[in-house]
């Protein structure tokens, strides 16, 4: 019975993933009618769920152990197994991931203190313009030497406002499990879309944030020339300028000149990925079901 379990939650996480396509060319073909808080519900939804439906029927799956039967039907050992090693999998990513983390943590705290718009900063030792957040919760801002030599100072504090939304909204923190997530599950259809489409989102909503604060026109200028000279990164670094297969420069520039977007919709996105999360935990109730004799 297991094991009918584990493939119904891995056909149930592909259909759900296959269904993700459809809605995405939907609301591609809406344009800017799309608001950004429904792209963020329907692809944070899409992201999360699949790979949450599958962990939570192994924990479920774990839970009942070896012995006992469920609806009639006995339990075994290959279900249990296969539970075993999805579990497992999932805790090894984890472990490599924090430990990515930390060394990259360890390198970020040897850089030289410096002061940058009154902010406190790590120089980075590069004439490329570059500007991060780098961390968990509190994550270091880092910029290069380059920064303020191609942008001017009004141009950098509008890179610098951005930056300053990353932390606002702990996004390296959110995309540290939400990374975790990407890797562990890398063989389900549509992750990399999906991972493209979030980071697109993050980095929207870090551009609308500063935009409140700073001219939008001169954070679009920014932006480009930040994006052409964009340079790889490490995992779980948040940055202005990110490579440019996921930094759709045409939709950023147009959702700084949109107007504004009403909290009711934000409210309306967040509702939606809770329903998600409440989906994903189903599988957990079958214990119910299960009998130890």
């Amino acid at each position: 019975m297991h094991s009918y379990l584990i493939v119904l939650s891995l056909a149930g996480a592909v259909a759900l993933r296959l269904g993700y396509g459809g809605m995405a060319e939907r609301l591609e073909l809406a344009g800017r009618e799309a608001s950004w808080s429904r792209r963020w519900a329907v692809a944070l939804g899409a992201f999360l769920l699949p790979p949450l439906l599958m962990l939570a029927t192994a924990i479920a799956i774990l839970t009942m152990g070896l012995h006992g039967s469920m609806l009639g039907h006995g339990v075994g050992h290959l279900g249990y197994g296969v539970a075993l090693v999805v579990s497992l999998w999932f805790c090894s990513v984890f472990v490599w991931q924090a430990s990515h983390a930390l060394r990259s943590r360890w390198h970020i705290s040897r850089l030289p203190l410096t002061q940058i718009q009154g902010l406190a900063a790590r120089r980075l030792d590069s004439q490329l313009p570059f500007a991060a957040r780098v961390g968990f919760w509190k994550p270091s801002l880092i910029v290069s030497q380059g920064l303020q030599a191609l942008l001017s100072d009004a141009e950098v504090a509008a890179v610098l406002r951005h930056e300053q939304a990353h932390l606002t909204y702990r996004d390296t923190f959110w995309f540290f499990w939400l990374g975790w997530i990407k890797t562990a599950t890398a063989g389900l259809p549509g992750t990399d879309s999906l991972w493209a489409e979030l980071l697109l989102l993050r980095e929207m909503r870090a551009d609308r944030w500063a935009a409140q604060s700073c001219d939008p026109l001169l954070l679009a200028e920014s932006l480009l020339k930040m994006a052409q000279a964009a340079v790889p990164v490490e995992p779980g670094w948040v940055m202005f300028a990110e490579a440019h297969e996921s930094n759709r420069l045409e939709q950023r520039i147009e959702a700084l000149l949109a107007p504004a977007q009403s909290s009711q919709q934000a409210d309306s996105a967040v509702f939606w990925v809770i329903v998600s999360l409440a989906i994903a935990t189903l599988p957990l109730l079958t214990n119910l079901l299960h009998s130890a004799t």
